[in-house]
């Protein structure tokens, strides 16, 4: 069993390699050949990163894993034509992201494809950049997409802008997770506006509304969203937090997380905590998960880094506190 999954990764890393190195061939093939016009104009830009984890935790087994290990491919085709595309071996399925951007004022772009899902501040953050080597409880269950175990992502149109002090992204989608097609008559609307009367404040608004049903042959339930977000950022100190309510058929469940972060060494060593409180029922008592989060942070470049977080979890209706300490190197150009 272990064997098979492990030639499973092993292909799939390679398949998301060859892939991308034929785009890449392929395109610079058009640069460099004879081609005329404005393919000889343009602009790829390679990254990459990998994260490995060790995960100590008072209840189950300790483990080393490797984490992540994703290949982005961005490119610039003309001024009005971008795309991305981006691969995870470790992942089922393994493409995360493919979408082409038409970029036509710094007021209005269009977005087509497979992308994250326009909603919350954590969710639209890169895993490469995360303040904690989790994300927030409250993200991980009822954000749109990564409720579904989809990456935060799903396949549709959008259109996004900043105009002012507001950046602003709406977009209509399948509503189905990832590498998927819809599989009910209804689309999902997402939207999320961000106000920012301060460069270092900025307060956030997020809606999602849909349907879904898990299988062919189950009916679609209602798929709300909300979602406030606050963010402040001076000098060495940091504060964030969301709040995220959510309506999945007649089950209302709701959650939020507030963290403060300040800088040892600006740019470079950090210390963190975030609490973290999700509520599966709020009908029904018993059913609040609680996390408190201790971080310690070492930026060794501007893409790798070393990171060490403590959870206290309280879980209820289990007994007890699970302790968890987790630690993180990422390694990325």
């Amino acid at each position: 069993m272990q064997k098979t999954k492990h030639n499973k990764c092993v292909h799939n890393f390679l398949l998301g390699l060859c892939l991308l190195a034929f785009l890449t061939s392929g395109l610079w093939a058009d640069e460099d050949g004879d081609n005329s016009g404005e393919e000889k104009n343009l602009i790829l830009d390679w990254s990459s990163y990998i994260q490995a984890q060790f995960t100590h935790t008072t209840k189950n087994t300790d483990s080393f894993g490797i984490r992540r290990a994703r290949l982005k491919l961005k490119g610039e085709i003309s001024d009005l034509i971008l795309f991305q595309l981006q691969v995870d071996p470790l992942k089922s399925p393994i493409l995360l992201d493919a979408q082409i951007n038409m970029r036509f004022s710094p007021y209005a772009n269009l977005r087509f494809g497979q992308f994250k899902v326009p909603f919350s501040l954590e969710n639209l953050t890169s895993s490469s950049s995360l303040d904690f080597i989790n994300r927030s409880l409250v993200v991980e269950k009822l954000c749109p997409g990564r409720d579904i175990g989809a990456s935060g992502r799903d396949i549709g149109i959008s259109i996004y802008g900043d105009a002012a002090k507001i950046k602003y992204s709406f977009g209509i989608f399948n509503g189905s997770g990832i590498n998927r097609l819809d599989n009910n008559d209804y689309k999902d609307l997402s939207g999320r506006l961000v106000y920012s009367p301060f460069d270092s404040l900025s307060v956030g608004f997020s809606y999602y509304r849909g349907k879904y049903n898990g299988t062919e042959v189950q009916s679609p339930v209602k798929r709300n969203r909300k979602g406030l977000e606050f963010e402040f950022i001076r000098e060495r100190f940091s504060f964030k937090s969301e709040f995220i309510m959510a309506q999945d058929n007649e089950l209302e469940r709701q959650g939020f997380y507030a963290q403060g972060a300040y800088s040892l060494k600006p740019n470079e060593v950090e210390i963190l905590i975030r609490y973290d409180s999700f509520d599966n029922n709020q009908n029904q008592q018993g059913e609040c998960h609680k996390i408190i989060h201790l971080g310690w942070n070492w930026q060794i470049t501007t893409n790798s880094k070393l990171q060490f977080n403590l959870e206290f979890h309280n879980q209820e209706p289990f007994p007890g506190r699970d302790v968890v300490l987790l630690a993180l190197l990422q390694a990325g150009f």
